[in-house]
């Protein structure tokens, strides 16, 4: 199976976009992720701490209320690290990441993954495309490189 493992502040929602704080996704962002999830046959993993405090479900909702085709198959769940009645600490994205990995390998077989984030993802180098928040997911450059990791069809 393949994956892309998806952010949505900075990549499917721009930092210029008045709905930034909403869960209204760019239409060039949804589009994009369209084309990618279409030519690749890629499975859709949220990775937003946008997600955290939403099930399954209803994170699928928000993909398919914006027009997202790709299977939502999975969220990334925030491991915050609490002490002394507050929270200390997160884990990364990449450690919340490759925990969704090998819990989901256990399940299936994963060939190859991509994960679209506004952030550098040290843990993972080789799988990241860093898109740029100010525009979002939009570019052909940043299409491109995911194309490459998942390797098309």
């Amino acid at each position: 199976m393949k994956l892309v493992f998806v952010d949505i502040d900075g990549v499917m929602i721009s930092l210029k976009e008045e709905s930034f704080s909403s869960l209204v996704f760019n239409p060039i962002a949804v589009a994009m992720l369209n084309c990618l999830t279409g030519e690749t046959g890629a499975a859709i993993v949220a990775s937003s701490r946008k997600c955290q405090y939403l099930d399954l479900e209803q994170v699928r909702q928000v993909f398919a209320n914006n027009c997202v085709h790709g299977e939502v198959i999975g969220r990334i769940p925030s491991s915050p690290v609490v002490g002394t009645g507050r929270i200390l600490h997160a884990d990364s994205k990449g450690v919340e990441i490759q925990r969704w990995l090998d819990m989901f390998r256990s399940i299936e077989p994963v060939e190859r993954y991509a994960i679209l984030d506004d952030e550098t993802i040290p843990e993972h180098p080789d799988n990241s495309v860093v898109v740029d928040p100010c525009i979002g997911f939009v570019s052909i450059e940043f299409f491109d490189k995911a194309y490459s990791i998942l390797g098309g069809r």
